[in-house]
């Protein structure tokens, strides 16, 4: 109906796409926004990483607008594989949230990490997580592309009441964490309290963007007061 989806995220892509950056699209799902960043970067500058088969067939599909594709779950170098629960609307659940008993519904998936999958990269790095449970995980196994200059963007799913995501973010990272406004500029979220503030909705992911502090991403305004 006209509706864009995640309008900030996509305000603050207008913002921070320059060419030259390269992107992870972890959970791509049909790739929406591995789509958008084709149309800014350069085809071997992105990659769309999806485990479930029936969306990764979309995926494939979808990548003649130029990105690569990998079939996997992002998590950490110690895993390699994942179950995973795949429901009728192409969505799916990491092994700790399975809901279902039916064989049918569940695959096993193989295992990577960003760094993996990344690991000749350098510069500017937009790394964008929405992998159903797996972020604190795929964050463990991109520790070499979060030295870079990375710019993370992570969704924190209102049915986590411990705020894990976010919490890794801040405790283990040392990253600053933001929220992005409609006109795409970053707003600084100061504590877990906060973050769990922004969470209203237990059915609903929130998006939130981390940068190491002292560090600017080409393209981001930066607003410290919430």
């Amino acid at each position: 109906t006209g509706k864009l989806h995640e309008p900030e995220l996509l305000a603050l892509f207008d913002k921070v796409m320059h060419p030259g950056v390269r992107f992870v699209d972890g959970g791509a799902n049909i790739g929406y926004w591995s789509a958008i960043a084709a149309s800014r970067l350069k085809p071997e500058g992105i990659v769309a990483v999806e485990p479930a088969s029936s969306t990764y067939r979309w995926l494939e599909a979808n990548s003649f607008v130029g990105f690569r594709t990998v079939r996997a779950a992002l998590t950490s170098p110690e895993t390699k594989e994942v179950l995973i629960e795949v429901s009728s609307d192409r969505s799916w659940n990491t092994s700790g949230k399975l809901r279902s008993p039916d064989p049918a519904s569940v695959e096993t998936v193989p295992g990577t990490t960003v760094d993996e999958l990344c690991s000749r990269w350098s510069g500017d790095i937009i790394l964008k997580l929405d992998v159903e449970g797996l972020e604190v995980e795929s964050l463990k196994g991109a520790r070499e592309i979060l030295k870079q200059n990375c710019l993370l963007i992570y969704e924190d799913h209102g049915s986590d009441l411990d705020c894990s995501a976010s919490r890794f973010v801040l405790d283990e990272l040392r990253f600053n964490i933001y929220r992005p406004s409609p006109d795409g500029e970053l707003v600084r979220v100061h504590s877990i309290s906060e973050v769990a503030a922004v969470k209203q909705n237990r059915r609903h992911g929130y998006d939130f963007v981390a940068i190491r502090p002292n560090t600017r991403f080409p393209g981001c305004t930066i607003r410290e007061d919430s």
